[in-house]
């Protein structure tokens, strides 16, 4: 049995390295649930980076008791780093790497590092604006010794809280 799950696993990760191949090893691929490089290589516009440890998070970040995964990519075309966030299903949703994380901005270029925040209340941020109650868990997007920010799902899109600087 074991056996038969290690083929798969190598067969499934060298499949779809074929297109990230030039930024993430073999080795470090291996990490990523197969479901999840399935559902990461149905298009050819991002590609899976590793630049900050860990790659990826998993938590429930759309709030419907399922295990999602966060994983770091950046858009081809524009080098923009951002998330990959696949739901159950292998649904995707992108966040920055070209597209708004929920202020504007569309890149995480800045980001060196990352967890996942338990769903709940958030403690007051940086502004003046209101703490959000978190449906499901989140991403503290963080920029060491300067500034992070919160990013979480209201339900029907990413949004952005700045928690510090």
């Amino acid at each position: 049995m074991f056996a038969r799950v290690l083929v798969a696993l190598i067969v499934l990760g060298s499949a779809a390295l074929a297109a990230d191949r030039e930024d993430v090893d073999f080795v470090i691929a291996s990490s990523l649930p197969p479901e999840v490089w399935e559902a990461l290589t149905q298009g050819n516009s991002y590609a899976v980076v590793s630049a900050i440890n860990p790659f990826y998070l998993q938590g429930d970040f759309d709030g419907d008791g399922w295990r999602d995964t966060a994983v770091l990519v950046k858009e081809r075309a524009s080098g923009k780093k951002g998330a990959a966030i696949v739901f159950k299903g292998g649904k995707v949703r992108i966040i920055g790497a070209g597209k708004d994380i929920g202020d504007g901005t569309t890149s995480l270029d800045w980001m060196d590092a990352w967890y996942m925040e338990r769903k709940g209340k958030v403690m007051q941020g940086a502004t003046d604006e209101a703490p959000p109650t978190m449906k499901g868990d989140g991403i503290m997007a963080i920029k060491t010794e300067s500034a992070s920010g919160l990013i979480y799902w209201d339900g029907k899109r990413f949004r952005w809280y700045q928690q510090g600087g």
